[in-house]
């Protein structure tokens, strides 16, 4: 088995720094596409929604399994990942999910999370992500922002 990742960056309010990461490697590729979430109202009621996209492309036949870890500001946990400021130690919470529902987030397989797995096609294929930071949070203003790996295994 061969393993292989990337990173992905997200960010939140005011400003939108965001980039993708691609690793190469023999029988599989994966690249992350920028997520932006947007101006968040702090302490208001409203989610804020965002879907992005894993690009995976393997080679005929060959089954993989895409594992997401749990961000830079997480603390080691998934429940929630965190984004922190960027200029202090505030924090807020969202998480990543594989399907629509929000209901399967989307990790390393361990405590209660999900993978996405697939067989290789030789072309690239998009595997659509859903993210969701939850209304009612305070938050101080300014750009917040996190780093997950996006890891594929062969």
């Amino acid at each position: 088995m061969r393993r292989i990742s990337a990173l992905f960056a997200t960010a939140l309010v005011c400003f939108l720094i965001l980039f993708s990461g691609e690793a190469l490697a023999e029988g599989c590729t994966v690249s992350a596409v920028k997520l932006r979430f947007g101006r968040y109202n702090p302490g208001g009621e409203a989610a804020l929604d965002a879907t992005g996209v894993i690009n995976v492309k393997c080679d005929v036949g060959l089954a993989y399994t895409v594992r997401l870890d749990q961000g830079l500001h997480s603390g080691g946990d998934f429940f929630p990942r965190k984004m922190r400021h960027m200029s202090g130690d505030a924090t807020i919470e969202y998480n990543l999910y594989r399907n629509s529902f929000l209901t399967e987030v989307w990790g390393d397989g361990t405590n209660s999370t999900f993978v996405r797995s697939g067989v290789g096609t030789g072309t690239e294929e998009q595997l659509i992500f859903y993210a969701r930071v939850p209304g009612g949070q305070r938050a101080e203003p300014g750009p917040y922002s996190d780093a997950v790996s996006v890891i594929i295994e062969w």
